[in-house]
């Protein structure tokens, strides 16, 4: 019987160290989280002020890159994943329920490359991005670009020129492959170019 006592003392004892030391684990990883947490709302909550406008609900996973964030709108419930670059030179305003993947890049300006010397040069046009878009990862939205409402751009699609409501694009350059829905035509879209 003593024996029996001293063999669960001593199978016990580390077990009961091993408990210890996860249950300190499991401390410091809630506390290492919850620093993670408070320094990501901060990163949010500066890069939120630093737009011209941002709506509610903003959902960024870092890191992100945004140049000249003072010309950039972002609407509600937007996600916008990780290593997205945009450059706002020439006005980026992206919608409501938008979801932008990650590696995307969207610039509002770029080089005249008809000209000798392009370094000096700066050429920017507006870009919007409607409600309800999903863009893919690693998609790139070039200057002057509309994404009509509720349209769907493919992962590595190049989007060089404006998107019908409700088009699914891709490639490169992007093409329309098809529409979600027939409920695009009922839609105001006269200002969109992007079926062939």
């Amino acid at each position: 019987m003593k024996l029996m006592r001293w063999t669960l003392k001593l199978i016990s004892f580390p077990l009961r160290w091993l408990w210890d030391q996860c249950l300190a684990s499991s401390i410091a990883q809630v506390f290492i989280a919850s620093i993670i947490q408070v320094i990501h709302y901060s990163q949010t909550r500066y890069i939120s002020s630093q737009l011209k406008s941002c709506g509610l609900n903003l959902r960024l996973q870092f890191p992100i890159h945004l140049l000249q964030p003072n010309l950039i709108e972002i609407g509600d419930n937007v996600s916008i994943a990780a290593y997205v670059h945009v450059w706002g030179g020439g006005g980026v305003k992206i919608g409501n329920r938008v979801m932008i993947g990650s590696h995307t890049a969207i610039t509002s300006i770029t080089h005249d490359y008809s000209v000798g010397n392009m370094y000096q040069t700066i050429v920017t046009h507006p870009i919007v991005i409607e409600d309800d878009v999903w863009i893919g990862t690693h998609a790139v939205i070039l200057p002057g670009v509309t994404i009509g409402k509720g349209a769907v751009i493919g992962a590595g699609c190049i989007v060089t020129k404006n998107v019908l409501p409700q088009a699914v694009m891709t490639g490169v350059p992007g093409r329309v492959l098809k529409f979600r829905c027939d409920c695009y035509e009922s839609m105001n879209s006269s200002h969109l170019i992007g079926a062939e």
